[in-house]
């Protein structure tokens, strides 16, 4: 966390003897971030024992949600307070997650979210929390965009959809990222992914404020029955390879029977055979495992895998329990997610702090 150490009260202790006892009011303690703390800013948002001071005149153009907060009349200064040189709003989010939004809303050079090719996990999944939450559409569909590129519609045979910064465990939170802003989209691959994890995926996420994430009861049931449905699958798809045995233009038919007996022999790894991932490659294990097919033979199982991987994708959606492949419902969805995302975000606003100078 990139906080300054000179630690200060908001509030400091009061005593009231207007009824013969003293009363005393709890010294709450909060230090300054050290990357938005702006001597001459205009706000400060205070998140947890965090506080930013930043310009409120920016956030306003980004957000529609803080325009309109900023607009009310400031509450009077309560008495025994101590004074703030600026308004202070409370805040329900993490400091991670603010500290993420301020760098998108006050960017410079080497702060910018998306100045980085492959930004981090945490700091796209705070964009779309934080631009949700607040309406600042082009945060949420930057953010989106970049995680379109890799939990993509259009097939590909990969071992994981998952960008380079991310780990396996993110997939949770691509599943719930997307059931949070309507991105159907991003969801079948994030489930394959999540697919993989097995027993972490019950452990959930661990974000970087402490907290564990978790997929809902929903999302959870459809992983394990997707789980069973795709192993099933890539059993099938490996039984299909085999047939016919070796291509009709085989130049080498000896060599390339052996090494498809080789290949289902006794000796097969069931954890590979039955992996809850038939859109992974399996040609691929016939070139480095066991020995190499001859050039028609690597053609006719690379056909053969293509032609059914895409096969099942189409129908992939419908297996996992999930809306179809559909951008233009995806983009409909987002904008309404957005439109009614208001009250939501003024329920997690504190009320302008009324410890401030005038």
């Amino acid at each position: 966390m990139t906080v300054l150490q000179d630690a200060h009260p908001r509030k400091r202790q009061r005593h009231d003897k207007s009824n013969g006892a003293e009363q005393g009011v709890e010294i709450v303690e909060r230090i300054r971030d050290e990357e938005f703390w702006f001597e001459d800013g205009s706000i400060i948002l205070a998140a947890r024992d965090v506080e930013f001071r930043v310009y409120k005149g920016l956030l306003a153009n980004h957000s529609p949600v803080f325009k309109d907060m900023f607009s009310l009349p400031q509450p009077p200064t309560s008495e025994g307070a101590l004074e703030s040189p600026c308004p202070v709003v409370h805040l329900a989010d993490s400091p991670e997650d603010v500290r993420c939004l301020l760098r998108v809303c006050m960017p410079d050079t080497s702060t910018n979210l998306f100045a980085h090719k492959d930004p981090t996990y945490e700091s796209v999944a705070s964009a779309i929390r934080l631009g949700h939450k607040y309406q600042i559409a082009p945060l949420v569909e930057h953010a989106l965009g970049y995680l379109k590129k890799y939990y993509t519609t259009t097939w590909k045979p990969l071992k994981s959809w998952a960008p380079p910064r991310f780990r396996p465990v993110h997939a949770i939170g691509i599943v719930n990222l997307a059931r949070l802003v309507g991105c159907d989209t991003l969801l079948p691959t994030a489930f394959i992914d999540c697919c993989q994890l097995e027993g972490a995926l019950v452990g959930g996420l661990l974000n970087a404020d402490g907290t564990t994430e978790h997929l809902s009861a929903s999302d959870l049931a459809l992983c394990f029955s997707a789980s069973i449905y795709l192993a099933r699958e890539c059993v099938r798809m490996e039984m299909y390879m085999r047939r016919p045995v070796v291509s009709p233009f085989c130049r080498h038919p000896s060599q390339c029977t052996r090494t498809f007996e080789k290949k289902h022999g006794p000796d097969v790894d069931l954890a590979k055979l039955c992996r809850p991932n038939p859109f992974y490659s399996l040609h691929s294990g016939y070139l480095s495992n066991h020995g190499a097919v001859c050039v028609s033979c690597a053609s006719m199982l690379s056909q053969r895998d293509d032609d059914e991987g895409k096969k099942l994708w189409k129908r992939l959606p419908s297996v996992i329990g999930i809306p179809s492949y559909d951008t233009g419902r995806d983009n409909a969805k987002m904008r309404s997610a957005l439109q009614h995302t208001q009250s939501d975000a003024w329920d997690g606003l504190g009320a302008l702090d009324s410890h401030w100078a005038p």
